[in-house]
């Protein structure tokens, strides 16, 4: 009874503050009158997303053909196109025999292992172009021939998208603008196609390919006609889902901006938009009528609603025949004039002996090519470390939100009964909220009685628990001195219960991830969070006269320790620091590392080794 008993502190914490964002922004919205209100609107947004995706300048128009193949009255080049940052992209380009120009449409695989040679792909890139369409049909990262990750094949597309976007944090960018990028490049070479007629681009996908679809809607003004399948959704919906999403599906500071994702349908007024659901999706319909009513809002006002359609069909999520044929239909009638749904007869699917781009059908096997975290750490690995300690702890601060935190002894509470985990020693619990959230840091203490307050005394060591400060004690009972151990939140007593229930509570897209993103997404740090809760608790300990504490953590605690004490330099009446299996840097591919623990845009300024040099002036530091 004792293992979880807050285990929905943080997740209550973050649900309070979603309410009022998300009420903000129906109130901004909604408060929207006349066309003039809403222009501004559509330019509010669009300014904003631009902000948060920061896209870097695209290189021009670079294109290798490695091989041309003609399947279903079709012919296809296979190619690699050159996207920012020295990184390319596989692609296929389809179009119908003969000298005729036709206008362009890209396609954008989702969330499949298989990317292009997912059936349900190819049947839509080959029935665009069968209709008389010039299609680009590209592979984002880690899809199809696009995975990173050269010792990790096993790794599924979400999974490693989140270790990506880690090495995206560290440098102080998002994997989405890498997908967008690579997208935008996808149009570049597109456009550049003798073949190609100029004019707006057509764009559709499903899953992660429909949300590159509204995000480029929203982002790129070539872009005159998309199609979404099985993606848009609110975040509200998602957050109350308790759906995590990966790295590149959540721009952090999107919600701290004040916007969601129908804002993308919304900064890409008034030009024509079609969204496709399934009736049986994980996707939330609720969460994808409000959107769609959220866009449809600014429409009605610009006097455009007839170029905002919706399309619900029956079925599971997926880019099933009825969604894309919907999708024909809208591209068709918008961009050929005429309206042409069915799906062609005959189409089979094209297999990697032919289609494959690369010879292993991985781009990252191909000369000279290399995968982003080698991009990554190459780059970082060249880069002079020379931040002053000053910098270090202004970074820190920023970055962790101390900016404006005063560290106090906290107003705890006692929990009661108190546990007896083992034979000898009874353990002792205190709980607080640091900084007036609903997220709460447990203190815990074993002892020979039971004690009602937290205990007065000289010396002692500040356990910070990796997981479990229950589990810390009991591999210390019977060692001499006074060990404490702290759950900082979302660890232990809070260890929270909602989120993702895929693998471990520490898995790459497990519920403290889900946390983690939720914090991002707000323009928070769940490191920062923890980060408080220790020195609060640092704070208590010194208030009742400890003046020698020695903080000690494992793995992520670890960090939390170098942190938190990187931050603020010298913390009252802690005199050492006892780091076991501290990361030693972040320039070696480590993919056991815990979300929370990348610091955005650390890596610009300093690795780790400079923060653990900065420790050694103010502390005793044993690190193993």
């Amino acid at each position: 009874m004792f293992d979880h008993p807050f285990s929905n502190t943080l997740y209550e914490h973050y649900e309070a503050i979603n309410s009022r964002i998300f009420a903000e922004r129906d109130a901004r919205l909604y408060g929207l009158r006349n066309a003039d209100d809403a222009r501004r609107y559509v330019d509010e947004a669009k300014r904003k997303l631009h902000e948060i995706f920061a896209l870097p300048r695209r290189p021009s128009p670079e294109c290798r053909i490695t091989g041309s193949f003609e399947a279903n009255k079709v012919l296809v080049d296979k190619l690699i196109f050159r996207c920012s940052g020295e990184r390319w992209c596989s692609a296929w380009f389809l179009r119908l025999p003969g000298s005729e120009r036709r206008p362009p449409v890209l396609v954008v695989c989702g969330h499949s292992i298989d990317g292009k040679f997912s059936e349900a792909y190819q049947m839509a890139a080959f029935s665009l172009a069968r209709k008389g369409f010039d299609v680009m049909f590209m592979d984002p990262i880690g899809q199809g021939e696009m995975y990173q990750h050269r010792e990790l094949p096993g790794l599924g597309a979400t999974e490693e998208h989140n270790h990506l976007g880690r090495f995206c944090t560290l440098e102080g960018t998002r994997l989405c603008t890498l997908f967008v990028d690579d997208a935008m490049c996808a149009i570049d070479n597109l456009l550049a196609r003798p073949e190609v007629l100029p004019g707006p681009v057509g764009v559709t996908g499903n899953s992660g390919g429909g949300q590159m679809t509204y995000f480029l809607h929203g982002l790129d003004d070539r872009v005159g006609f998309a199609a979404a399948s099985c993606h848009m959704n609110t975040l509200r919906a998602i957050f109350r889902d308790e759906t995590a999403t990966d790295a590149e599906s959540s721009p952090a500071g999107l919600l701290g901006a004040g916007c969601d994702r129908p804002d993308f349908g919304i900064a890409g007024a008034p030009k024509p938009l079609l969204l496709i659901g399934q009736d049986n999706d994980f996707i939330d319909l609720r969460g994808l009528k409000k959107a769609c009513a959220d866009i449809r809002h600014v429409y009605d006002l610009l006097e455009c609603s007839g170029e905002l359609e919706l399309r619900i069909g029956a079925g599971n999520h997926g880019f099933v025949k009825h969604g894309r044929e919907a999708a024909y239909r809208f591209f068709t009638k918008r961009m050929l004039g005429k309206e042409d749904a069915p799906e062609p007869e005959g189409i089979q699917p094209v297999s990697p002996e032919i289609g494959n781009v690369a010879p292993t059908g991985r781009v990252i096997d191909m000369g000279n090519m290399h995968s982003l975290p080698e991009l990554f750490i190459g780059a970082w690995e060249k880069r002079k470390f020379d931040a002053t300690p000053a910098e270090i702890s202004s970074f820190l601060k920023k970055a962790l939100h101390l900016e404006h935190f005063e560290a106090k002894a906290p107003d705890y509470r006692i929990l009661r009964p108190q546990g007896q985990p083992s034979g000898k020693g009874v353990c002792c619990r205190w709980v607080w909220n640091t900084d007036g959230t609903p997220a709460m840091a447990g203190l815990e203490l074993f002892a020979p009685s039971t004690f009602v307050l937290v205990p007065e005394g000289k010396k002692a060591t500040l356990v910070v628990a990796e997981n479990s400060a229950m589990e810390e004690l009991a591999a210390r009972e019977g060692q001499e001195g006074r060990f404490f151990a702290l759950d900082v939140r979302g660890i232990g007593l809070s260890e929270s219960e909602a989120g993702s229930p895929w693998g471990e509570y520490t898995a790459a897209f497990g519920r403290e991830y889900f946390l983690d993103n939720t914090a991002r997404l707000m323009g928070d740090s769940l490191m920062g969070g923890r980060v408080r809760d220790l020195l609060s608790a640092a704070a208590l300990l010194h208030s009742l006269g400890y003046d020698e504490i020695t903080l000690e953590g494992s793995g992520h605690a670890a960090l939390t320790i170098a942190y938190a004490c990187g931050a603020v330099g010298k913390l009252p009446g802690v005199t050492a620091l006892r780091l076991h299996k501290a990361h030693p840097t972040f320039t070696k591919e480590d993919i056991s590392l815990r979300a929370p623990v990348f610091l955005t845009g650390m890596m610009k300024l300093f690795d780790l080794p400079q923060l653990y040099s900065v420790l050694e002036r103010d502390y005793a530091v044993t690190r193993d």
